[in-house]
């Protein structure tokens, strides 16, 4: 790099491909695209001298980030022109990954609709057997202990599911203000 270069950006020189990670060659100043160079003109303005050096700087940066899971196909295609086939097996890396990923969530959500209905069936044996207990205090004559073990059943049932309830509407608005605001009246 030039001197020249240290002075178009405040950052210094352009990185060096291999250490900002690129694995592509880097952009040959006869490939320069027109249409990156007039973006370039509109943003540098009257700075910008035409020096492809320029443009080869400000593609390597922009070429070193990228967001998601899949490289950006000029990557993809850097990465098949230094081994071929490793697209491919880039593509077949990520759609594992998924499919893992796809798997365990069902796997999570399979063992907590499990874990509702044995807690739901702890409960219901629970309740039986209070208001089981209730009833034959009653019959034992002491009402006042028979209809209070069922009243405590019959309120720990309804508190629960009132409770659940709460959470639910709760867990449903958070997310419709988490939605934007185009999106909000549809949900």
């Amino acid at each position: 790099m030039t001197e020249e270069n240290d002075a178009i950006s405040p950052r210094g020189p352009a990185p060096d491909p291999a250490e900002a990670g690129e694995v592509g060659p880097a952009l040959p100043a006869h490939e320069t695209n027109p249409e990156v160079v007039e973006e370039i003109q509109q943003i540098l303005g009257e700075s910008y001298d035409g020096d492809p050096e320029t443009v080869r700087y400000i593609s390597r940066i922009v070429a070193a980030y990228y967001r998601g899971p899949l490289p950006p196909p000029s990557m993809l295609r850097g990465y098949e022109d230094v081994l071929p086939g490793s697209a491919d097996r880039i593509l077949a890396l990520l759609e594992k990954q998924s499919a893992h990923r796809q798997e365990l969530e069902s796997k999570t959500i399979a063992a907590n609709i499990r874990s509702r209905y044995i807690g739901q069936g702890f409960a219901f044996v629970l309740c039986f057997i209070v208001i089981v207990g209730g009833l034959w205090a009653i019959f034992l004559g002491q009402s006042l202990v028979g209809f209070a073990a069922i009243l405590l059943a019959v309120a720990g049932v309804a508190a629960t599911f009132l409770g659940t309830r709460r959470q639910q509407q709760q867990e449903l608005e958070e997310k419709r203000q988490a939605l934007p605001p185009d999106e909000q009246e549809s949900a």
